[in-house]
């Protein structure tokens, strides 16, 4: 059935603008082959060919994965984790990874201010009486996206974590950059931007955008 839609897909893409329903079937089929760990797969289906897509903004196609604060910890929840192999660690899957990591080097100042009730608090308020990360790390690139990560000590907040991915897919819709936002993929290798060529265009901050978050099924959690 996958192949099916794949192949159908394919086609689709070939033969003239697509709809938005042909789009959100593509992206969502991009979130099972990131599940899945089939990240060729998944760029292929985020690629943008420059074609007309019939409705949708940017905003359409930034997705966020359900699994982006890892497999226990709920997007938009109220749970805690210590996970010191994920806490942290976000992967931008695109097929656009300098573009990404320019979005998140322009995101990562803000980032440092989330706290664990997923509030940004002020250069004024300092960070003492609240959880926040004590650093944050250069975006790095593959050849399948880029990541940022944050140190948190191990620990992730449910409401830190939801407020960090939506910061990060807000500056992803702000540049349209098509891609999902997930949590730590440890089968990719990534290295410094500094080791790689960018030229990162004029960006443009964007506040208060919608998101759309994929609910993961119930099957998935474990």
């Amino acid at each position: 059935m996958l192949h099916e839609s794949r192949d159908w897909l394919d086609r689709a893409s070939h033969s003239g603008p697509l709809d938005r329903l042909a789009v959100e079937a593509s992206l969502e089929l991009a979130r099972f082959h990131v599940s899945a760990r089939e990240y060729e797969q998944a760029l292929s289906l985020l690629h943008d060919r420059e074609r007309p897509i019939y409705g949708l903004s940017a905003q359409d196609l930034v997705l966020i994965h359900p699994e982006a604060l890892g497999p226990r910890l709920e997007l938009g929840g109220d749970g805690h984790e210590d996970a010191p192999d994920r806490a942290g660690v976000f992967t931008v899957i695109t097929p656009y990874p300098d573009r990404a990591a320019a979005t998140l080097s322009r995101v990562a100042p803000e980032l440092r201010y989330v706290d664990e009730r997923g509030e940004i608090l002020s250069d004024e308020e300092g960070t003492g009486e609240y959880m926040t990360p004590s650093f944050v790390f250069d975006p790095e690139i593959s050849r399948y996206g880029s990541r940022i990560a944050v140190a948190t000590g191990g620990a992730m907040w449910a409401k830190m974590g939801t407020k960090m991915v939506e910061m990060i897919a807000g500056g992803l819709i702000a540049d349209a950059i098509p891609a999902i936002v997930t949590g730590r993929c440890p089968d990719l290798t990534f290295i410094g931007r500094s080791n790689r060529h960018s030229a990162a265009g004029q960006l443009y901050a964007l506040r208060g955008c919608g998101l759309r978050i994929m609910r993961r099924p119930a099957h998935e959690i474990r």
